[in-house]
């Protein structure tokens, strides 16, 4: 009852506050060198770190990253599909919780296109090499929410597309190459069950050197803790907040080129 009550503004519309929270947690604008972090969900949102300015931005990404819009998509909660291999030509589905299948989540969705791709049973352009019928391909012939329709494909083409587009510009904004990333954060509960290689294989993260990578799925938490736990915390986010330059993705002609480039189910373009 006593408490004092603090509302931390967010970066700017569609830019959450969680994403101060993440940045807070991973110390990005105290490294010596460049960084990129992620945030996935209903907003992906996305900061680059060039040494001096934090570029920041924000996409659409709910339909394949919340669950809703895949026909057979759900969040991370039990009875999950989190995790897929591909052993002996039979599929495994790994699920949260040990149960059976109720759908699947981002990270499952993710690895059942990159083995889709790897099998050609999918073509880079997202349609099947194999002419389906109307009820989609079902990864478990029991199981009808194991199915994968060609309309949840076009949706996480999209998502992924506009994420990936979204990294490049910045990194071309800042005048920066993938390869010249120290870090790679993914945060939120989206990277929990990430498989770093399916996400590479579709073109949804640039392809690193794995150690560069981190998942941590409770940078938001984590951030919260250290603002209200660290007597620095609220000086931290304000300095955050002076490096950071917003930028808005919308009417930019770069970045609807971006886009386009990065639709095909492939690893992301190198640029030059």
């Amino acid at each position: 009852p006593k408490a004092d009550i603090e509302i931390v503004q967010p970066l700017a519309g569609f830019i959450g506050s969680d994403l101060l929270a993440d940045l807070l947690a991973t110390g990005i604008v105290e490294q010596p060198r460049p960084a990129l972090l992620a945030d996935f969900g209903t907003n992906t949102e996305i900061a680059l770190w060039d040494g001096k300015t934090l570029w920041a931005t924000s996409v659409p990404g709910g339909p394949a990253f919340e669950g809703s819009g895949v026909r057979n998509g759900m969040p991370a909660d039990s009875g999950a599909i989190c995790k897929i291999s591909r052993v002996h030509g039979a599929w495994h589905l790994q699920t949260l919780g040990a149960g059976d299948p109720r759908g699947y989540c981002a990270s499952g969705f993710i690895d059942a296109i990159a083995l889709l791709l790897e099998e050609k049973q999918l073509k880079p352009s997202g349609r099947f090499a194999e002419p389906q019928p109307d009820h989609g391909v079902r990864l478990d012939a029991g199981n009808p929410k194991t199915t994968i329709f060609a309309g949840d494909i076009d949706i996480f083409q999209r998502a992924k597309a506009s994420t990936a587009a979204a990294m490049a510009q910045l990194l071309a904004l800042a005048e920066l190459k993938a390869g010249d990333l120290a870090m790679l954060w993914i945060c939120g509960s989206f990277g929990q069950h990430l498989n770093l290689d399916s996400a590479f294989r579709v073109g949804l993260l640039p392809a690193m050197e794995a150690q560069r990578v981190k998942l941590f799925a409770n940078a938001g938490l984590a951030g919260c803790e250290a603002l209200l736990l660290t007597p620095t915390g609220g000086q931290k986010v304000d300095a955050i907040k002076k490096l950071t330059r917003i930028i808005n993705l919308g009417g930019m002609a770069s970045y609807d080129n971006l886009f386009i480039d990065n639709l095909r189910l492939q690893p992301m373009p190198v640029s030059d």
